[in-house]
């Protein structure tokens, strides 16, 4: 039957797509050895196309995109309840 084949399709292809990204991410983690030094680091070289784009938003560089990544993989692997939780827990410690 290919009904009941479609949604285990969808939910292996979720997945292997959830599992593409962390792999992903994980290799940019491993690749960047000085992620500061994404600072100030353009995302487009061609300024004339993004030039009105970027006088309404504010200036993003590579560094940004990386901090989002990585959070978006931890909240992948872990859960948005469990990351703010922890978050929660330093800022106690912090105090």
């Amino acid at each position: 039957m290919q009904l009941s084949e479609t949604p285990t399709e969808k939910k292996n292809s979720l997945f292997n797509a959830m599992h593409r990204f962390l792999g992903a991410v994980n290799t940019m983690d491993e690749t960047v050895m000085v992620p500061s030094l994404l600072r100030d680091v353009p995302l487009d070289l061609d300024q004339d196309r993004d030039h009105d784009r970027d006088q309404e938003q504010e200036e993003v560089d590579m560094y940004d995109h990386y901090q989002l990544l990585k959070s978006i993989r931890q909240d992948i692997e872990w859960g948005v309840r469990r990351a703010a939780l922890a978050d929660e827990e330093e800022e106690k410690r912090g105090l």
